[in-house]
């Protein structure tokens, strides 16, 4: 071990959360990095052979990041698909581009390539181009904020969305069906509103895809143990939408600093062609507008159709690899353009999957996304998840994403630059037969 950095291992997270939470509100002050979202996620998700980094005094640390080991020398921000971000914080005027390649010197073993994954621009911004950076882009994604009243913000939304939601509550009102609204911020409540999540979710296509929240999975776990928390805070919502005595659509949102963040969201699909989750989003923004605490509605799936019929807001997150050897990252980037040359690169070499994550159907959206698809079904966003900064290979600087058919890229060491393949002669052509 080198360095300002030390490392503990991933149980030590409860003992260093006061820490962890000071850098956090220090520096990007989300609740998605607050120790109310980490420990539950850690305890549901993790190996247990992950690593807390910690720079600097341990009582008053510069950085802290959560890290997975992805493959030999080659390590990633622990990153489940249930947290739109990776898991780094840092404390200005300290930068992404200085401390990354300090940790990746610092890491056990000869580590090749870190990954920091998943990352807000507006809340880290990227590191400038340097040696052993690669910058990748991966997802757009769409927020509202929130400035002047709902009815101004309203009557900037589309003809078509506003005079749906008009006709879908003329509908209900004529058939005699009342629209009711619930907000859940008891801490006691929460176990049953997640219940009732997994049971409209679990009817939906999510179940047959297998990706369905249940009540006894992990995924039903963490939620309920984080929405408790953070509604111990204060801090937690879960919006519900009634049909008289039947429950229609659910939100299951947290708030910190100016933000409420939505987080997951399913509804009733026999209720579907009345765009329930659209009902009950136009019902909570109203509600939002008027309280003026949050100042922004994050969404963190990767922006769809739907979301632009609610905000023209759109930006794009991004990952970054940090590689040992600056040539190796010249590399990488060579052998990614000759072996797809029209495809995004992701971290450690995958080609972005087109429509993945990203497909609207009937039903729930995945961690990080909700929707509805206007007049007749509601739109959702799957589960959009960080790809590792390098695959499970034993010998590759990074592999391609699930899903993709190419193999992983090796690192091999040639001792005459005669054996190199004929694609690398480019990258070599000044070099002696033995430099």
């Amino acid at each position: 071990m080198s360095g300002p950095w030390n490392f503990h291992p991933v149980r030590d997270f409860d003992a260093l959360q006061a820490c962890w939470q000071a850098v956090n509100l220090a520096g990007p002050a989300t609740p998605l990095l607050s120790p109310a979202f980490i420990a539950p996620l850690i305890e549901e998700f993790s190996r247990g052979d992950e690593l807390l980094a910690l720079r600097g005094d341990p009582a008053s640390p510069d950085a802290m990041a959560l890290l997975a080991r992805t493959g030999a020398g080659r390590w990633q921000t622990f990153q489940a698909a249930q947290s739109p971000l990776g898991a780094w914080v840092h404390r200005p005027p300290h930068t992404l581009g200085a401390l990354a390649p300090e940790l990746l010197k610092a890491l056990p073993g000869l580590a090749q390539i870190v990954g920091i994954s998943q990352q807000d621009p507006d809340l880290l911004p990227g590191p400038l181009q340097s040696p052993g950076a690669q910058l990748l882009e991966y997802i757009r994604t769409a927020r509202v904020t929130i400035s002047g009243s709902f009815d101004d913000y309203w009557a900037a939304r589309g003809k078509n969305l506003r005079n749906n939601l008009r006709k879908q509550r003329a509908r209900l009102e004529k058939e005699g069906v009342a629209l009711r609204m619930e907000t859940v911020t008891d801490p006691a409540q929460v176990a049953r509103a997640v219940e009732d999540y997994g049971r409209l979710e679990s009817a939906g296509w999510k179940s047959v895809a297998g990706t369905a929240v249940s009540a006894g999975g992990n995924q039903g776990r963490f939620y309920q143990k984080m929405l408790e928390s953070f509604c111990r805070e204060g801090s937690g919502r879960i919006y519900r939408l009634w049909y008289g005595q039947d429950l229609a659509a659910i939100d299951l949102c947290i708030c910190g600093g100016d933000a409420l963040i939505v987080l997951k969201t399913t509804y009733n699909e026999a209720f579907g062609d009345s765009s329930p989750s659209s009902l009950l989003r136009q019902a909570y923004f109203r509600e939002l507008f008027e309280e003026g605490r949050v100042r922004r509605i994050e969404f963190y799936g990767r922006v769809m159709e739907w979301h632009t019929r609610w905000t023209d807001e759109v930006r794009t997150m991004y990952h970054v690899n940090h590689y040992r050897w600056p040539w190796l990252s010249s590399v990488k980037g060579f052998v990614d353009s000759r072996a797809r040359p029209s495809r995004t690169p992701q971290p450690g070499g995958q080609a972005a999957q087109p429509g993945a994550a990203g497909a609207t159907r009937a039903g729930s959206a995945g961690a990080s996304g909700a929707g509805s698809a206007g007049a007749s079904r509601e739109a959702s966003a799957g589960v959009s998840r960080a790809e590792p900064a390098a695959g499970n290979g034993t010998r590759s600087s990074g592999t391609n994403g699930a899903g993709s058919s190419s193999a992983a890229l090796e690192i091999r060491t040639y001792d005459d630059l005669a054996a190199l393949p004929a694609g690398f002669e480019p990258l070599f052509a000044r070099a002696g037969r033995s430099s």
